[in-house]
C-alpha cells in the first residue's frame, strides 16, 4: 500500500511539473506580471530597455530570417506600427541568432520602419520559450498582457491588431 502511495505522490508531482513547464512553454506564466528585464540593442545603436520603454504600449517579436512563420508575420507587425505608432504603440523586432548586418540588410529589403534589434537569443531562452516566433505584448505600465507562440496568417492579423488597441485604452 505505502509504494502504491509514493507512486501516485511522484506522478502528481511529475504532472504538476510538466504543467508548470507548459505553461512557461506558451507564456501563459508572464502574463499579468512585470516583463523580465532586458536590455536591446536596435540595428542603429540605440540602447532599449523595459526600463525605457515605460510608458508606451509595445510588442516584442522574436524571430528571424530563416524562420518562415517569422518572417510571414513581419508585414503583419509593420501594420500594427503604421496604425498605431501615432498613438504610441511600438513595435521592436527582437532577432535571434542573425548577425546585426543581415537585420540591417532585412530591414531594408522589406522596408520595415518599425525598430529592428539583434542578439536577444539568451533572453528568450531566459523566458522558457523553445521556438519562435513569440509574441509578447507589453503595456504602458510595463505589464505583459498577451503572449503567442507561433503565426497564424488568417487568424493571427486580427488577434494582433485586437491585442495592440487594448494596450492603447
Amino acid at each position: 500500500m505505502q509504494s502504491k502511495t509514493i507512486f501516485a505522490l511522484v506522478a502528481l508531482a511529475s504532472a504538476t511539473l510538466v504543467n508548470a513547464q507548459d505553461s512557461m512553454a506558451d507564456g501563459s506564466a508572464l502574463v499579468g506580471k512585470p516583463i523580465k528585464p532586458f536590455h536591446m540593442t536596435s540595428v542603429e545603436g540605440k540602447i532599449l530597455s523595459d526600463k525605457s520603454l515605460k510608458g508606451k504600449p509595445y510588442v516584442l517579436d522574436f524571430w528571424a530570417t530563416w524562420c518562415p512563420p517569422c518572417v510571414a508575420s513581419g508585414p503583419t507587425i509593420q501594420g500594427l506600427y503604421t496604425s498605431f505608432s501615432k498613438l504610441g504603440f511600438m513595435a521592436i523586432g527582437a532577432n535571434v541568432s542573425d548577425t546585426v548586418k543581415a537585420v540591417k540588410s532585412y530591414k531594408a529589403h522589406h522596408k520595415y520602419t518599425f525598430t529592428f534589434t539583434a542578439g536577444n537569443d539568451a533572453y528568450v531562452d531566459s523566458l522558457g520559450f523553445s521556438g519562435i516566433p513569440v509574441f509578447i505584448f507589453v503595456d504602458k505600465k510595463g505589464i505583459v498582457r498577451h503572449v503567442q507562440s507561433g503565426f497564424d496568417s488568417d487568424g493571427s492579423p486580427k488577434v494582433f491588431e485586437g491585442y495592440a488597441k487594448s494596450l492603447l485604452k
